[in-house]
């Protein structure tokens, strides 16, 4: 979705669009801004839970850390939500944080103990569930790189229209290649993941 307005008031349009489309029922959204999503998707579907995004987290989590400590450190924290429960997660963290590596980045460490308390219902589901929404939300990252570069490349743009031109041939390069190449795809899901404006955050629906 191409929205030239605020990011708050293009979910509501965004998820607005998806029940025209059709779609009857959203269980669960990963975000990287869920109190920006939340108003929004309560008003279009009441029952579906807004999860913070694990990919979006780890972003910004290893962005911390030094560079040769990264790969450690993604190891490290790409198992937290692959933990059984959120219990073994939280014990996790607790080692993690008694460790030097932990000593040394404490903000990193708080910042996953946050997001872990709200993502209590993603650990009651069952580990295929999981695996889609961490599949799911791993693509809206990718996503978002993939056109963060593509600007960056391209430099400023003659006018609006040939911005939303260029974006739109960038997102539909994207989604022709999770058509054959995203494991969600590849189950028969469509992934559609990104509200475009100002301050606009991927997510992921199931």
């Amino acid at each position: 979705w191409l929205h030239p307005a605020s990011a708050t008031t293009g979910w509501h349009e965004l998820f607005e669009d998806l029940k025209v489309r059709g779609v009857e029922k959203v269980r669960f959204v990963a975000s990287s801004a869920p109190m920006d999503v939340s108003a929004a998707m309560r008003a279009a579907y009441p029952d579906a839970t807004v999860l913070p995004s694990p990919g979006q987290l780890l972003r910004q989590s290893l962005a911390q850390v030094a560079p040769r400590q990264r790969n450690c450190w993604a190891e490290a924290l790409g198992g937290l939500c692959a933990a059984a429960t959120g219990q073994a997660t939280r014990a996790a963290l607790t080692a993690l944080a008694a460790s030097p590596w932990g000593a040394s980045n404490p903000t990193v460490v708080e910042r996953w103990r946050v997001a872990v308390a709200h993502l209590g219902p993603f650990y009651a589901l069952a580990p295929r569930l999981r695996r889609l929404i961490l599949s799911g939300d791993e693509a809206a990252e990718r996503v978002g790189r993939t056109l963060q570069r593509a600007v960056a490349r391209k430099g400023c743009f003659r006018s609006e229209t040939a911005a939303i031109t260029f974006v739109s041939e960038v997102l539909d390069r994207v989604d022709r290649g999770f058509g054959t190449a995203s494991p969600v795809a590849g189950r028969g899901s469509r992934i559609h993941v990104r509200g475009l404006g100002e301050g606009s955050a991927p997510a992921f629906c199931h």
